[in-house]
C-alpha cells in the first residue's frame, strides 16, 4: 500500500523540487525556534513565569537578539542573506523609522476620526526607562523577523534568480507565522501579506534591509507602546495612550488583531506597494546588484 502511495505521489509531484522549495521554510522556522531557547531556560527556573506581564513581553522581544546574533554569525559574509548595506546605513534606518511611525500615526488618526477608538492618556515619567526597553526590544524583534524573511528566505531565492518566488515565498512564510495570533482572519491575512510584499519591494529597491527593519520596528512600537493598540493580536502595551475599540466595524478598526487588519491599512499598503512597484519597473535588471531574468 505504501509503495503504491509513493508511486502515485511521485507521478504527480516532483519530490526533489518539492524538498528544494520547502527547505528554506524549515530552516527559517528553525531560526524562530532558536529564539525560544532563552524562554525555555526561564521556565526551567520558574514554571509560573507570566509571559503576559510587562517583564514577560520584554523578554519575548529581547530574546530575538539571541536569534539575531546567531543568524548573523552563521551567514557572515553572505550579502544575499545579510543585506546590511554599509552605504547610507543610518539614512536608510532613520527614514524607515520616520515613515513607519508616520504611516501608523496617519492610519490611527483616520480610525480615531471615525470614532473607532476611545482614547485615554496614561503616560507617567516613571515609565520612561521601561518605554526605552520596549523600543530597543522592538528593534531587535523586527530586525530578526526581517532578517529571516526578507533576508534569508528572500536571499535564498534571489541567489537562484527567482525574484517572484523570493517575494512570494518570504511573504507567505511571514504571514503564516502570524496565523496563530489572536483575532487572525481574512483581513489580518491581507494586511500582513501586503506588508510583507511592501517590505520585499523595499529590500529590492534599496538593496538592503535597514529601511525594512526600521519601518517594522517603528510601526510595532508606535502601535503597541505609543498608541496602545493590539500588535498583531498580542495584548496592547500602551504607555502613552490607551486606545480601546468602541465597537465600530472591525473592517475599520482591525478588531482584536490590531490596525494591521483594518481595511484602511490594507488600502495604504496596496497604494505603497503599487508605487514602489512602479519604481522597480524603472530599474528592471538592476535589482540588488544583480540581473534578475524573470522580473
Amino acid at each position: 500500500m505504501i509503495y503504491f502511495m509513493k508511486k502515485y505521489i511521485r507521478r504527480f509531484v516532483n519530490v526533489r523540487k518539492a524538498k528544494k522549495f520547502l527547505l528554506p521554510f524549515f530552516i527559517a522556522f528553525g531560526w524562530f525556534i532558536m529564539t525560544l531557547l532563552p524562554m525555555l531556560v526561564v521556565l526551567l527556573f520558574n514554571r509560573n513565569f507570566d509571559f503576559n506581564s510587562t517583564l514577560g513581553n520584554l523578554l519575548a522581544l529581547w530574546t530575538n537578539l539571541f536569534g539575531l546574533i546567531l543568524i548573523i554569525i552563521h551567514y557572515k559574509g553572505d550579502a544575499y542573506y545579510l543585506p546590511f548595506a554599509k552605504k547610507r546605513m543610518l539614512q536608510h534606518y532613520g527614514k524607515g523609522f520616520l515613515f513607519g511611525s508616520l504611516f501608523f500615526a496617519i492610519t490611527w488618526l483616520f480610525i480615531f476620526a471615525l470614532r473607532g477608538f476611545s482614547v485615554h492618556f496614561v503616560f507617567a515619567f516613571s515609565g520612561i526607562p521601561v518605554l526605552c526597553l520596549f523600543l530597543v526590544g522592538f528593534i531587535f524583534q523586527s530586525m530578526f523577523e526581517e532578517l529571516v524573511c526578507r533576508g534569508y528566505i528572500m536571499g535564498y531565492w534571489l541567489k537562484r534568480q527567482k525574484l517572484l518566488t523570493a517575494c512570494l515565498a518570504n511573504t507567505i512564510f511571514f504571514t503564516l507565522m502570524h496565523g496563530s495570533n489572536s483575532g487572525f482572519n481574512v483581513s489580518a491575512f491581507l494586511g500582513i501579506f501586503l506588508f510583507g510584499i511592501f517590505m520585499s519591494e523595499i529590500r529590492l529597491i534599496t538593496g538592503s534591509i535597514w529601511f525594512c527593519g526600521a519601518f517594522h520596528a517603528a510601526w510595532n512600537f508606535a502601535e503597541g507602546n505609543l498608541f496602545g493598540v493590539s500588535v498583531s493580536g498580542s495584548s496592547d502595551l500602551g504607555m502613552i495612550l490607551k486606545s480601546t475599540n468602541t465597537g465600530l466595524s472591525p473592517f475599520i478598526t482591525g478588531g482584536t488583531f490590531g490596525v494591521e487588519a483594518s481595511w484602511l491599512t490594507i488600502g495604504l499598503y496596496l497604494a505603497l506597494g503599487f508605487w514602489v512597484l512602479n519604481r522597480l519597473q524603472k530599474q528592471k535588471g538592476k535589482l540588488y546588484g544583480t540581473t534578475v531574468a524573470d522580473f
